[in-house]
């Protein structure tokens, strides 16, 4: 299938093009005065992290803004960064990306938005340098909402940081886009449930969001455990537009699927996990994802977009049947899983045995960093 017929079949779920910078419906804008810059430029690193389930797939696929960001989440900050520097200048009133490029349309999106939301000058122009960019991209780890939420970040702290964190969260969440390939003009508006811009503005560690990606509880993760990130043989080799076509096959399963699951995880979240979170349980959090994203249906659904990852999914689980690791999970729609282990040398080794690749990373549990360059 080619593009444009990739396009097309994503549209119905509510996947557009849409042109760079346009602004969605109900983005909030900033009312106060107009804003001088504080600062010559200014730099922001944000996390990564890993997306272990979602709590209501029924709003995932409901195909519009307003549901995609009520499905609710659960997710880790990663110790591992997208850092951007940005600066105005007076010599063009454009976007300018410098360093590396193959995102540039999406921080190009990103930064218009920004620039509308925080009324900055149209004759001015935004210079966005990338000083650190993920190496792991639609592989389930957070790399666009991380890249996104540094632009947006670094623009707000560069004016004084006019806008509130839970602006901002809203604000990356209603025009979050991917890239289209060979496609210097739009990018492509995407679901997004908000667990990357929360991870990043509220302040890291584990955070469960609900309601309309409002963190309602949040635990920082003990230094004594890391994750090991595990990425199938090949993995990373398919553009965002592949990926998505890949996943709206399951769309009518999920919407099925998450009648029957919703209150069973609503109810385990409120009386099992938040409980636990609040006496860093780790092995009850583990068990409470394990039941519900690691089930035989959801594991089905895996193997149906990633069918040679059966070895990983088998090493995952003996990893938490075995008691060698506390948490883990695919992250995202995947490919890449995840374990939460006082272990990491055994889950590498346990990982490595069936071919697959894999890093060890410590938790984050500050959030992003912003540094002001006078």
């Amino acid at each position: 299938m080619d593009l444009a017929e990739s396009l097309a079949a994503l549209e119905p779920y509510g996947l557009i093009p849409v042109p760079i910078g346009h602004v969605a419906p109900h983005t909030e804008r900033y009312s106060g005065p107009i804003v001088r810059p504080a600062h010559k430029s200014s730099m922001c690193s944000c996390p990564l992290r890993v997306n272990a389930m979602l709590l209501d797939y029924s709003k995932f696929v409901g195909g519009c803004t307003s549901k995609w960001i009520r499905a609710g989440s659960i997710a880790f900050g990663l110790d591992s960064y997208c850092t951007v520097r940005v600066a105005f200048s007076s010599l063009h009133d454009g976007i300018a990306v410098l360093g590396a490029n193959r995102r540039a349309t999406v921080v190009r999106h990103v930064a218009e938005v920004m620039r509308h939301v925080l009324r900055i000058d149209t004759a001015l122009g935004i210079e966005v340098e990338i000083l650190r960019e993920s190496p792991w991209v639609h592989m389930g780890l957070g790399s666009t909402p991380a890249l996104q939420c540094a632009v947006a970040s670094a623009l707000n702290n560069l004016l004084g940081a006019p806008i509130p964190s839970h602006q901002m969260r809203a604000v990356l969440l209603n025009n979050y886009a991917e890239e289209i390939p060979d496609d210097s003009n739009r990018v492509l508006r995407v679901q997004a449930m908000g667990a990357g811009a929360a991870i990043a503005l509220d302040g890291g560690g584990m955070i469960v969001l609900a309601g309309s990606a409002i963190p309602v509880a949040r635990m920082s993760i003990p230094q004594t455990h890391a994750f090991v990130i595990a990425l199938p043989p090949g993995a990373g080799i398919e553009t965002s537009v592949d990926a998505l076509y890949k996943d709206v096959s399951s769309y009518p399963y999920l919407d099925h699927y998450s009648e029957d699951l919703r209150n069973a995880v609503a109810y385990d979240v409120l009386y099992r996990l938040l409980p636990a979170m609040t006496l860093q349980d780790l092995r009850t959090i583990g068990q409470v994802i394990q039941e519900h994203r690691l089930s035989d249906r959801q594991i089905a659904r895996y193997f149906g977009r990633y069918p040679s990852c059966r070895d990983g999914i088998a090493t995952l689980k003996n990893l938490l049947t075995t008691g060698l690791a506390e948490i883990g999970s695919i992250t995202s729609t995947g490919p890449a899983l995840f374990v939460l282990t006082r272990e990491p040398e055994e889950a590498q080794i346990a990982f490595a045995d069936i071919g697959w690749n894999h890093v060890r990373v410590r938790a984050n549990n500050n959030g992003l960093l912003t540094t002001s360059l006078d």
